[in-house]
């Protein structure tokens, strides 16, 4: 794991490390650390992997 890798687990926002670094796009800098995820944002890649929205029920009429 490198020193970044370590920093952004301890909570140092990817825009502060983007600019550290010297990336010109946040794309780069979470492809290049992009194996580190902290605990809050895999349960909420988990919760959002196991949404499934309700179906919308569509009227048959148009209305007139």
């Amino acid at each position: 794991m490198t020193e970044v890798s370590r920093r952004y687990l301890k909570g140092v926002p990817l825009p502060t490390l983007m600019r550290e670094l010297g990336h010109e796009s946040l794309a780069t800098t979470q492809d290049c650390h992009g194996d580190v995820r902290r605990e809050d944002e895999a349960k909420k890649a988990v919760a959002d992997a196991d949404f499934v929205p309700k179906p919308r029920l569509v009227s048959g009429t148009d209305g007139d």
